[in-house]
């Protein structure tokens, strides 16, 4: 998982916002765990390690897409977007890989 070195430099995927360090609980496995979450009102956008999912109503909705490293296949999380690029890392700290994709 990204570190906390990387709190601010997680971005929702979605509108390209800084996303926070929270908490989340999963109601369906009663387990709780550190995740990054949207700060922009009403999104339902969160990353963690397993990558990008959005939260409904207390319901984890499974992410069909996730941006996934070629090096390692873990989900990576947008880390710049601006001027039509997206720039996204890996958060293995042993790879670092990132990738620059057209927006």
């Amino acid at each position: 998982m990204a570190t906390t070195d990387d709190e601010g430099a997680i971005r929702c995927d979605k509108h390209h916002t800084h996303m926070v360090k929270v908490r989340v609980r999963y109601l369906d496995s009663e387990l709780e765990g550190p995740a990054f979450q949207c700060t922009k009102p009403d999104c339902t956008r969160y990353f963690t390690e397993r990558g990008y999912f959005d939260v409904i109503d207390n319901q984890v909705l499974a992410e069909k897409f996730q941006q996934r490293c070629p090096r390692c296949n873990i989900p990576m999380y947008l880390r710049e977007a601006e001027k039509g690029i997206e720039i996204w890392h890996c958060q293995a700290p042993e790879c670092g890989h990132e990738q620059r994709i057209a927006a």
